[in-house]
């Protein structure tokens, strides 16, 4: 038998949890059960930010499966390392002259809202609007 759950490492007013109290939480957790795994990768401040990670983590173990399926695929194009190294010495550029890449590469978003709030948002709206589902084998489709 097997579950998960998520505990969030932030309570709502933003301080953290002391470590004293999740790992006493932890261990009343496992001990019934007598064993416990810890996916370090899908932890978070909060219960969004957690879930949001284990979306993320599924999507791209998703991705590489099905790109698995159709075989190696080489050795990158030598314009795409080109296009990634310009790329990534534009966003240091422009990190280094206090200009903010994303905003100027897509404009936008809500005044006074913060700017980076992750697919969170993103991944609620596709749940309402039907677009996105838990397929059959408990995962996302899309």
């Amino acid at each position: 038998m097997k579950f998960t759950t998520l505990i969030p490492t932030t309570r709502n007013d933003g301080t953290a949890v002391k470590p004293s109290v999740l790992a006493g939480l932890l261990n009343g957790l496992w001990r019934p059960f007598g064993g416990m795994t810890n996916e370090g990768v899908v932890t978070g401040r909060s219960i969004e930010e957690a879930t949001q990670r284990a979306i993320n983590l599924e999507v791209l173990a998703r991705m590489n499966w099905t790109a698995r399926l159709h075989g190696d695929v080489g050795e990158y194009e030598e314009e795409d390392v080109e296009e990634f190294a310009r790329r990534s010495k534009a966003e240091i550029d422009a990190t280094a002259e206090g200009r903010d890449l994303v905003e100027e590469l897509h404009p936008g978003g809500i005044p006074g809202e913060p700017r980076n709030t992750g697919s969170w948002p993103y991944l609620l709206a596709l749940l309402d609007s039907g677009q996105l589902y838990i397929d059959e084998i408990g995962g996302l489709g899309f």
